[in-house]
């Protein structure tokens, strides 16, 4: 049965809006604006919560709109409702999809884009907050590998909940008639019911499965049923004093900035502190109830205005048009972000103008009404073809501007034993020569994006042997590093791995390698193996990073270990302490680097693991730690390499190794002894 009707109560009518509420259309740009810039510059911390904004509007708006309706026609119709939910959504939704998968064929590797196509299968079925659920997708920390849909995950809270929404409405209404009761008081109760019980289960959701409760439709319904609340509140609202629009509006605007700012990846949400977006919402969709709010300039302006008409195209389209484009300016600068932002709003004009709008005010199947709807004229074409050529060039200028892969074998002159003494070790040395001949990756199984939460290392997520940077005593550390030791405890020789939690992904290879080998594991988050100083991501000080590279560094002294291991990101060298920046921040680095290496290769084999990194090759460079005697920059000509060989001294000495795709790096402590290459 496509209707549900009930006899028209006057008391549940929601007066028809006798003025447009350009309020909402601010919102609307405030929200996407939000959320975009989050995605964008990651500013502000808390620009996520645009998508909070959005659901309170939404159920504002589909709530009004149904109740108006029984108001007018008796009865709810289920066929014209939904009819107008597809018209809106699903085109531009479709559109999107369809050109991120055309353009993701040539961007993605293979694996991530066979999943970005069982995204797209999610996406376009309105499930794909389910599917991240499902693979444990964490969204508020999610850096690397994103999928270009994963924001459909909105769209899909959402039309689950117009799902049932016009049922639960029309049910409401019957049984308030036959029971003689107020509609409109019923149907609040009955929202007020649905948004305390959706919170309390978001609250419990969000303590015990904070990865869940961020996508799950349950713990999402209590905001779209407090914009709801307050359609069925039309009537009282209505006769609110002038008087106290204006204030109440601003109230909800600067609920929206702190809530903006203070709200981070870190906060419990959605339960408690969405509350903070959905009543500043609340507030602002209140005090418009009924007359125009004067004074509101941020929400009134026609670029407010025209910005949130466009809301939602620019929601569909920004990012795909990131996380695509990143994987050609990885280095995500002002170029990067100046051509996201200028596409993104190229095609969502286009996308507005001629496929949301024309598909929402145009009817399916009245020929007569179609006909009333002329055909673009010549000056409309034009301007589509424009913004197409428009948004063509600023499309192929990503791939003008793109970062250079420069993918190369890895030299080798001096990476491995001029005679191999074993049939053994010649099939290594021929595998290790091809390994560090490739210039690509090779198909990995699993592949990356299958891996979910065996994607960390167990060392970290059951044993807990990266260290929080907590400030902690000397007998804290020990007890720590003490059950972080893996192989043989008693094994005969014993290798130290130190750094952070880069370094802590090498222990799996290790154990595999080296079973009878004592493993200690030294490692600190986001605590570099490096002297400099630095901060934590979030800008603060990091004191505890300094005392622990001290300890660990008495430690391994203590030990005397026969083989060190250490690896740090290389991107900590944009979070020192001292601020600085560019070549003054490199030269810091490779200090911090030479002082941390001449301390670790005292009387032991140190293997540097580091990442390839174009603003740290230098550190990787021969001489970089001074750690051998004579020339300190060996090249690859036979007289000087032979002079270089002959001033090696006694001593072990570091060994720096570029991290290419090597899938024998675990057997590279059997050769490191042979090689003298400065790598």
């Amino acid at each position: 049965m496509s209707d549900l009707t009930a006899p028209a109560n006057t008391s549940a009518a929601v007066g028809k809006p006798n003025h447009h509420r350009y309020d909402i259309q601010g919102l609307r740009a405030i929200a996407v604006v939000l959320v975009v810039a989050d995605h964008l510059l990651g500013w502000p911390k808390g620009g996520f919560i645009g998508v909070d904004v959005f659901f309170v509007i939404s159920g504002f708006l589909i709530t009004g709109l149904l109740l108006r309706e029984h108001a007018r026609n008796g009865r709810i119709s289920f066929a014209s409702f939904y009819k107008r939910r597809l018209k809106r959504t699903v085109p531009a939704a479709l559109l999107v999809i369809a050109v991120t998968l055309i353009v993701g064929y040539f961007l993605l590797a293979t694996y991530q884009y066979k999943q970005v196509l069982v995204d797209g299968l999610a996406s376009a079925t309105f499930v794909s907050n389910w599917r991240y659920i499902a693979i444990g997708t964490d969204y508020l920390h999610a850096a690397d590998a994103l999928s270009p849909l994963q924001h459909y995950w909105s769209l899909a809270v959402e039309e689950q909940f117009y799902l049932v929404w016009p049922a639960v409405l029309a049910v409401a209404l019957f049984v308030a008639q036959r029971r003689r009761w107020s509609a409109r008081r019923t149907i609040g109760i009955a929202l007020a019911i649905v948004a305390i019980a959706s919170f309390a289960w978001s609250m419990w959701e969000t303590r015990t499965n904070p990865t869940t409760a961020y996508f799950s439709t349950p713990s999402r319904i209590w905001e779209l049923a407090a914009g709801g609340l307050i359609a069925t509140l039309a009537g009282p609202l209505s006769r609110m004093a002038n008087v106290i629009r204006t204030p109440l509006s601003w109230v909800g605007l600067a609920i929206l900035a702190v809530a903006s700012l203070q709200i981070g990846p870190d906060s419990a949400f959605p339960g408690p502190y969405a509350l903070l977006p959905v009543l500043g919402t609340v507030f602002i969709l209140a005090a418009g109830e009924g007359a125009q709010v004067r004074d509101i300039y941020p929400l009134t302006n026609p670029l407010s205005a025209y910005i949130g008409k466009l809301s939602y195209s620019i929601y569909l389209w920004h990012f795909p048009i990131i996380v695509l484009g990143a994987t050609l300016l990885p280095a995500r600068g002002e170029k990067f972000i100046l051509l996201s932002v200028v596409l993104t709003l190229v095609v969502s004009i286009a996308s507005y103008h001629w496929v949301e709008e024309p598909f929402r005010s145009r009817p399916w199947r009245d020929r007569k009404r179609r006909q009333q709807h002329p055909r673009p004229t010549r000056r409309t074409q034009l301007a589509l073809a424009s913004l197409l050529t428009i948004a063509a060039v600023l499309a192929a200028s990503f791939f003008v501007l793109r970062t250079p892969t420069n993918a190369q074998a890895a030299p080798l002159d001096g990476l491995l034993p001029t005679s191999p003494s074993s049939a053994v070790e010649q099939a290594r040395t021929a595998e290790i020569t091809a390994a560090l001949s490739a210039d690509s990756w090779p198909e990995l199984t699993p592949a990356p994006a299958e891996l979910g939460d065996k994607a960390f290392v167990p060392e970290w997520i059951v044993d807990g042997c990266l260290n929080g940077g907590l400030p902690v005593s000397d007998d804290e550390n020990a007890a720590l590093a003490d059950k972080c030791i893996y192989g043989d405890p008693s094994g005969e020789k014993t290798v130290v791995l130190f750094g952070d939690s880069i370094a802590l992904s090498y222990v799996p290879g290790l154990r595999e390698a080296l079973p009878d080998w004592r493993i200690e594991v030294l490692t600190i988050a986001q605590c570099p193996a490096n002297s400099a100083s630095v901060h934590l991501g979030d800008g603060s000080a990091f004191p505890a990073c300094d005392t622990y590279r001290e300890w660990a560094q008495k430690r391994i002294a203590d030990i005397h270990p026969d083989v060190i291991v250490a690896s740090s990101s290389t991107l900590s060298i944009e979070r020192l302490a001292s601020n600085a920046i560019g070549a003054d921040a490199l030269t810091e680095w490779q200090l911090g680097a030479t002082a941390m290496t001449n301390q670790l290769a005292l009387g032991v084999l140190a293997a540097i693991l580091q990442v390839s990194d174009q603003a740290t090759d230098r550190l990787r460079r021969p001489g970089a730690g001074r750690l051998r005697r004579g020339d300190a920059r060996p090249t690859r000509g036979s007289r000087r390499r032979e002079r270089h060989q002959r001033h090696l001294p006694a001593q072990p000495h570091v060994v720096l190794l570029r991290r290419r795709p090597v899938p024998l790096i675990h057997r590279l402590h059997r050769h490191a002894r042979r090689w003298n290459a400065p790598y």
